[in-house]
């Protein structure tokens, strides 16, 4: 999936870097945008405490407020510098429509993580 992603001249509009220390989203917003990190390294907080991090390139996050329609339950901020690709909420099926594969690889890495928590 990350190869497309980076690869593919049309994502680019989607593409979002932030530096170290900047914040892409704080707990109870309201934003549900749907994001996958490109590259460097991201730290999730509740409050300020650091409750774990996301250093996969191709990690799918933001997820659980988009499917559910509710605030941020988490903050996340850059550790590094940070490219993602920031996928809005109302533009998602026109996203998917235009990247089938890509809504095939998300949808089948959002249905491994629901399987992995189910088994905890």
């Amino acid at each position: 999936m990350l190869e497309e992603i980076t690869s593919n001249r049309e994502l680019e509009k989607y593409a979002k870097t932030f530096q170290s220390g900047e914040y892409l989203f704080f707990e109870g917003d309201e934003s549900q945008d749907l994001y996958v990190l490109i590259s460097g390294h991201l730290e999730i907080l509740k409050g300020t405490q650091k409750i774990g991090e996301i250093p996969e390139p191709g990690t799918v996050f933001g997820e659980l407020s988009l499917l559910l329609g509710t605030k941020r339950t988490a903050s996340i901020r850059a550790e590094t510098e940070v490219k993602v690709l920031c996928l809005p909420r109302d533009q998602l099926a026109t996203f998917f429509i235009k990247f089938p594969s890509l809504w095939r690889k998300i949808s089948t890495y959002l249905a491994q993580r629901l399987d992995e928590t189910s088994l905890a």
